[in-house]
């Protein structure tokens, strides 16, 4: 009976304590204290921007400058509370808007090449255009290109400048040929892909696809090739598939990182181009590709994707069983024998229902 009594009065007293916060959180000025007061910074991060949001004109003023304007470069550094400055940029009031414009302006050697930070800088872009932001990241192209936070800021500026001179000055000033290979630097090629400023990037993809059996081998400017397959038009990348992809296919599926390649030429490919693959060159070259440790992956994306043609089906099961049945496959061929035997007991019981 004595415990019942005693959570009772807990019961009571958590109910009033809950009652005072929601009092407390009525009031601007005290609910300055119930949002700092929360122990978990995400926790706190989450709760000071839903009640900015959802505030009165004075209840964001108040969190504006009791908790925010004095730490906006900091929170612009945190994990959690970045979010805080973001959110501002996007919803917040016009005044508290360019307040941290300012501050952005002011501090972006700091805010470009750190973590999160880049972030709020990103913000400022899609939000403002700012000419004095456009013009530093302008003036310090050379460095952000191969900064692993400000190859990013260039490439939102290329995607929302709205300055044809601009966005011809900055695709001027970047060094392709460097960047092209680098693991910040590709980012911004890749990026580029789908800019709708064609008459600009034009030359440069164009070059790209001239380029494009030794991007597909690199390490990083591979995802430039495969970006390119997955996100331009069949028409776009006809001349890619027909003249430089398909010709070369042995060698870059063979490739640790080309064979990436193959895998998404294979799935963008039309029916006749994934005839003249079988005919011209994985035919005559079948047991190397099965055999092969990256090869047969891409052997196993060809054979799902040509199920729908029985006449190059046809040839490819009876070559690959024969050679099994020889023991020619190596340990990477069986992978490729066991897949192509549950494809097909995958279409049989499709077809018994």
């Amino acid at each position: 009976m004595k415990s019942k009594i005693v959570n009772n009065q807990r019961y009571q007293s958590c109910q009033e304590e809950e009652g005072n916060s929601t009092r407390i959180l009525q009031n601007s000025n005290d609910s300055i204290r119930i949002l700092t007061d929360i122990q978990l910074p995400q926790q706190m991060s989450k709760s000071i921007q839903d009640a900015y949001e959802k505030g009165e004109i004075e209840m964001k003023n108040n969190i504006f400058d009791n908790i925010i304007k004095e730490n906006i470069i900091g929170f612009s550094i945190d994990i959690y509370n970045h979010y805080i400055i973001q959110c501002i940029l996007e919803k917040g009031l016009s005044e508290h808007k360019s307040y941290i414009l300012r501050l952005v302006i002011d501090n972006m050697e700091q805010l470009c090449y750190r973590k999160y930070a880049y972030k709020v800088v990103q913000a400022c872009l899609i939000q403002f255009q700012n000419s004095q932001i456009i013009q530093y990241i302008i003036d310090n192209l050379k460095k952000l290109q191969f900064d692993q936070y400000g190859n990013l800021i260039i490439s939102t500026l290329l995607d929302t400048i709205q300055n044809d001179v601009q966005f011809a000055q900055i695709i001027n000033k970047l060094q392709i040929d460097k960047i092209k290979y680098h693991q910040y630097g590709c980012v911004i090629l890749i990026s580029m892909i789908t800019c709708p400023k064609a008459n600009h990037v034009g030359p440069i993809i164009n070059k790209l696809i001239l380029e494009s059996i030794q991007l597909s081998k690199s390490q990083f400017s591979n995802y430039i090739i495969q970006k390119m397959l997955k996100e331009r038009t069949i028409e776009q990348n006809k001349q890619l598939i027909n003249e430089y992809l398909i010709p070369n296919f042995i060698e870059l599926s063979c490739n640790k990182f080309g064979s990436n390649v193959c895998e998404i030429m294979v799935t963008k490919s039309l029916a006749y181009q994934l005839q003249n693959l079988w005919n011209l060159v994985i035919k005559q070259n079948l047991r190397l590709l099965l055999n092969n440790e990256y090869a047969n992956y891409v052997m196993q994306r060809y054979y799902a994707h040509i199920m729908m043609f029985n006449y190059i089906l046809d040839e490819f099961q009876q070559s690959l069983f024969e050679m099994n049945k020889k023991q020619l496959l190596n340990q990477n061929g069986k992978i490729v024998y066991r897949f192509v035997n549950q494809c097909n007991q995958v279409v049989q019981q499709y077809q018994q229902y």
